[in-house]
Formats: structure tokens, C-alpha cells, sequence
């Protein structure tokens, strides 16, 4: 029923932790599938990289001159991009 890889897995730990491959079995479903199991996002690496700025995509030019002017401060460069 299970991979041989995953069987022999499951197996050492088992032994290492003292307990039965059952054990480990019902302790894993009742992660995932019990009552204090989160829901699953399809998609959930979305949001991840949210800059709170509803208008970012739209001022992404603006966004990105900002930064490197600031990079130049912080660095006491005198670029052009600072004008």
C-alpha cells in the first residue's frame, strides 16, 4: 500500500521515537484531516509579499526610484539619480 521508501521511513521513526508505525499513521491523519487542522489555501503564497500600498502596482516606477535615491543617500553616493 505504501511506497518502500516511505514504509521504511515511517519505520525508523517509529523506532527512534519509540512508537508504532499506527501511532505515527493516526497521529499525521489527525494533523491534517482532524478538528485543529487548518484549511489548506490552494493558492497560499498569495498575500505573501503584500506591501499594504493598495496602489503599488501603479506607482511601481515611482516606488523603485525611491528606493535607489535612498540607497544612494544611505551610501553618500552623488549619482545622477538623486537630481
Amino acid at each position: 500500500m505504501l511506497d518502500d521508501e516511505v514504509d521504511a521511513r515511517l519505520r525508523r521513526e517509529a523506532r527512534r521515537t519509540g512508537t508504532t508505525v499506527s501511532a505515527l499513521v493516526r497521529e499525521a491523519i489527525e494533523r491534517t484531516y482532524g478538528p485543529e487542522a487548518r484549511p489548506r489555501r490552494a493558492l497560499a503564497f498569495i498575500g505573501v509579499g503584500d506591501s499594504g500600498l493598495g496602489d503599488a502596482s501603479e506607482r511601481i516606477d515611482d516606488l523603485l526610484l525611491g528606493d535607489l535615491v535612498e540607497e544612494q543617500r544611505l551610501a553618500g553616493d552623488s549619482g545622477t539619480l538623486a537630481s
